[in-house]
This record gives structure tokens, sequence and C-alpha cells, in this order.
């Protein structure tokens, strides 16, 4: 089984399409979080990723001639997740993953779109990483949530996680069925401390949570992005913790490139490779 495995596209139709002319080289696509757009400068952004959801993805759905992950991110606004999972309800070669698994091929894949709290305003996939780091201390504009009518703020940020499951929490949730021989992990956080979650000016900004539950559960594989630079500033764009290859291949500042990886799944270690094209 060939992947090929990209992330944080922000609705770049030059992105999509360049997937589209490499995918029949795939056995399977992974296009992982923050897949509609982003920086728009005019009119409603929540109506805007709308409308890329209602009127770009049949299309390119229709046009996709093997199996297809793709999912959310933390930019896109979760008040249209459901125009997306019903819309992904009507292909049988497309999947979304969040918090649940889909078998293709006896593998089983399951995701999660949530990260750990950062600086800025939209914080609808946001959630405390575990009961000791709740929120980020360089907060950058005003907390929200997306809505169909535009954002609803956040009062007191601090309540309104710890009203919700943290990641810790949730990835406890997550386990694979007994039907298939392995299981491959998509989160769109990477893990914290492995070179994969480094921000520009140098921090790790990744899950603690997500690197504990490797470390107890060792998966084969996990992907993750959502931090766009950190294969360039620290030099990786995967790591091994344990048993468990971490793969974050980032993706190019430029909206007409498309950084991604591919490898085979019986050899990955030997066939993973990172290119930009």
């Amino acid at each position: 089984m060939k992947i090929m495995y990209c992330t944080d596209i922000h609705g770049s139709k030059k992105r999509y399409k360049k997937i589209l002319n490499i995918h029949e080289k795939f056995d399977l696509t992974i296009i992982g979080g923050d897949i509609l757009p982003k920086n728009i400068y005019y009119g409603n952004i929540w109506e805007i990723q709308e409308s890329f959801i209602k009127d770009f993805f049949p299309k390119y759905f229709d046009e996709f001639k093997t199996p297809l992950i793709i999912d959310f991110g933390n930019d896109d606004h979760e008040c249209n997740y459901l125009d997306f999972i019903n819309l992904v309800l009507k292909y049988d070669h497309v999947y979304n993953i969040h918090l649940k698994e889909s078998i293709i091929n006896n593998i089983s894949f399951i995701g999660m779109n949530n990260v750990p709290d950062y600086p800025f305003g939209l914080k609808d996939w946001c959630r405390k990483d575990n009961d000791e780091y709740i929120i980020d201390s360089k907060q950058l504009g005003i907390p929200c949530t997306s809505t169909k009518k535009g954002y609803k703020n956040i009062n007191n940020l601090k309540k309104h996680y710890n009203q919700r499951l943290s990641i810790e929490k949730i990835l406890d949730t997550l386990l694979p069925s007994s039907m298939s021989e392995e299981c491959i992990y998509l989160f769109h956080s990477p893990p914290r401390m492995l070179g994969l979650d480094v921000c520009l000016r140098g921090e790790c900004v990744g899950s603690r949570a997500i690197t504990n539950w490797i470390l107890k559960n060792n998966p084969k594989i996990l992907f993750s992005g959502h931090i766009h630079e950190s294969p360039e500033v620290s030099g990786k764009y995967f790591n091994k913790l344990e048993n468990t290859l971490c793969i974050q291949p980032g993706q190019s500042y430029k909206s007409n490139e498309l950084t991604y990886c591919s490898f085979y799944l019986n050899d990955v270690e030997k066939t993973l490779k990172r290119e930009t094209i």
C-alpha cells in the first residue's frame, strides 16, 4: 500500500490541483487538517469556507479515483463541519476520521482535529492539553468560536476549556476495533518535543498529552501537521518515539507549491520521502 500525506493546504486550489495530478500514483491520499481558505481580506471567512465546501469539494471529490482521507484543522471553522460531514457521506471513497475509525484495506485510520490552546482568537478546535496545561499565556486576540452568523466571544476561557474534554481525555477514547490488522493515526497537533512542533521563534508548541499517549500506546504511525515551518526550523519532518514513527511534512509558505510525504506501508522507514512540487 503506497500512501501520500500532506497537510495545511488552506484552500489553495493550486495545491489541490497538484494533489489531483499525482493522486493515482498512490493507493491512498491523506490530506491533513486546515483544508479551507484562511487569509481572506474580503467578506466573511466562515461564509467563504462554507462556499468552498459546497462549491469546490463536490467537483474535486468527483475527480478523485482512489481513497481519500481529508479532515478539518484549527483554522477550519467548526460551524461548517456538519456541512462537510454530510458532503463526505455522499462518497464511498472519501473519509473524514475525526474521533472515529475508518478501515481501508484492512488498516484502521483514526483522527483527531483538536489542538492545545494557542495565542490566536479562534478556539473552535482548541482544548486544554491536560489539567495542568490549559491556556496559552500569549493570547493575541479575543477568544471566540464560530457560528453561522459570525463569531461568539468566550468570556471566560479557562471555564470554557474546563467544560470540555481535554486532549488527554479525548485520546483515551481513540481505540481501534479488532477488525483491522493495524492502526494509523492522524492528529492535527504534533507531539511535543520531537522536533515536529517547532515554530519560527524556536519554541516547541505541540501536545504533551500526545507525546505521553504515544509512549503508552505505541501505534505504528502518527501523522500530524499544524506547524507549517517546523521541518525547516528543526530540520526534521519525521522522528521516532519508542516504536512509533511520527511524520510531519510541514507545508511550503508559497501557495503554488505543495509539500508532501510518501511511502510504502510495508517498508515505511526505507521508502519515506518528503518532496515539494
